[in-house]
């Protein structure tokens, strides 16, 4: 099994070698490139709720505890 990293750059290389003059491709290529789009701008946003969230806490249990 590869690791991720290996298997996304595989991933950015076979978008890049796509073959778009077949009409059926071209569907499938954007609907994977919108789909990527869309996962890596939710991922983001999630990441920085995350972040927030853990801050929060943290403070809440610094100020508990003291």
């Amino acid at each position: 099994m590869l690791p991720y990293s290996y298997f996304y750059i595989l991933w950015v290389v076979l978008i890049y070698i796509w073959d778009y003059s077949n009409s059926e491709l071209v569907i499938v290529g954007t609907l994977l490139h919108g789909f990527e789009f869309v996962f890596v701008r939710i991922v983001s946003i999630m990441l920085f709720i995350f972040i927030v969230v853990i801050i929060i806490t943290y403070k809440k249990q610094w100020i508990i505890n003291e």
